[in-house]
């Protein structure tokens, strides 16, 4: 079998540059380079194409530009992005298409070849005493996806060694692995996606969404997510999880696309892809647990507030607490402890509906 691997550089002349590093390294196939750069396709698609033989058998590279690959990936919903400059989430959408300035990589070509396709394996089995071979570093979604791309989401259990894990359980040498099938299918998760360990698993579990996407679902995604970036203090897409949304814009895309369509959360998007070191708002204080400050404004001057905010975060939040608080002239600043940002969303979200309080969140380091 051929390997197949798609690169995203900056402009024409790192594809070249890229192509003659490749073929320094690994030997070409005779007359299997295509350089659709110089001379384009009738239907406009520009990529540079060939195959090279490695000690694990051949690989064929395609080597793009940004804009050559999402000519050819995202012409739809890119194109609309970029003649929609009157949009007014029109910086969010800048984010999306530039991130700061930095390149957008599709996948690392060096990393995908050095770690999937070159790199360490380890042996796992099915039950019935069946070897695979997998990247080390796989989880338990990264065998079934690749294993069994068309059933996997008929998944029903799965059991390491006699025992039963669930899907992000990491893989190691010789597991023996118990896969149960179900006869209805269940609806694939975008989060998965950023939790797969493998580029193959990505491009799998994609097949399997069920939103088509539209450029007005992506549009609705960018509404949704602008008020709570500014909420939190989220400057841009692009410093959200240590650059993943950057190296995988793809996912990005897919991502709008849900919570556009609203079988994405907003408070799930958060758990699942924001870093909470990421931002300077929240201070960690011990592993998995972050502190914030609430800033309250009561009108009212209710004498209440505290027990009010309090018996709130009870609702939604079982991170014990070490409270701290200080008065300010129509209210006060509190000190609360939690785990997962949804936390936070779904007590704006209760106070927003009580129409009773003021409420922001302020940087930690402000609290003296």
């Amino acid at each position: 079998d051929t390997h197949y691997i798609q690169v995203v550089v900056k402009n024409m002349q790192d594809c070249y540059t890229l192509l003659g590093s490749i073929h320094s390294q690994f030997r070409p196939r005779n007359h299997e380079l295509q350089d659709f750069m110089a001379f384009p396709k009738e239907n406009g698609y520009k990529a540079i194409q060939t195959r090279v033989f490695t000690p694990y058998g051949p690989i064929e590279v395609h080597l793009h530009t940004k804009e050559s690959y999402y000519a050819s990936q995202y012409s739809e919903i890119f194109s609309g992005i970029n003649t929609k400059e009157s949009h007014p989430s029109s910086r969010w959408i800048e984010s999306i298409l530039n991130a700061n300035n930095e390149v957008l990589h599709d996948l690392d070509f060096q990393t995908i070849v050095q770690h999937e396709i070159l790199g360490d394996t380890i042996k796992v089995y099915s039950i019935d005493g069946e070897e695979d071979k997998l990247p080390a570093g796989s989880i338990v979604l990264d065998y079934v996806a690749i294993k069994y791309p068309k059933t996997f989401p008929k998944i029903q259990s799965v059991k390491i060694n006699g025992r039963k894990r669930n899907l992000l359980h990491p893989l190691t040498q010789n597991n023996i692995l118990d896969i149960v099938f179900s006869d209805t299918a269940q609806p694939v998760d975008i989060t998965m996606i950023a939790q797969a360990k493998q580029h193959t698993t990505r491009r799998i579990l994609e097949q399997h969404l069920e939103d088509p996407i539209t450029l007005d679902r992506v549009y609705a995604g960018i509404e949704i997510c602008t008020p709570w970036f500014a909420y939190f203090g989220i400057p841009s897409f692009s410093e959200t999880n240590k650059n993943y949304f950057v190296q995988n814009p793809r996912e990005l895309v897919h991502t709008l696309n849900a919570i556009g369509a609203q079988t994405l959360s907003i408070e799930n998007f958060f758990d699942a892809y924001v870093n909470l070191e990421y931002t300077d708002i929240f201070k960690k204080i011990e592993e998995g647990v972050y502190r914030f400050i609430f800033e309250v404004t009561d009108q009212d001057q209710n004498s209440n507030t505290l027990e009010d905010i309090l018996n709130l975060w009870e609702t939604y939040s079982t991170t014990p607490q070490t409270l701290d608080y200080k008065f300010l002239k129509n209210g006060m600043w509190i000190t609360l402890n939690f785990k997962n940002i949804s936390e936070i969303i779904r007590l704006k979200k209760a106070l927003d509906n009580t129409q009773k309080y003021q409420h922001n969140i302020i940087p930690y380091f402000n609290f003296k």
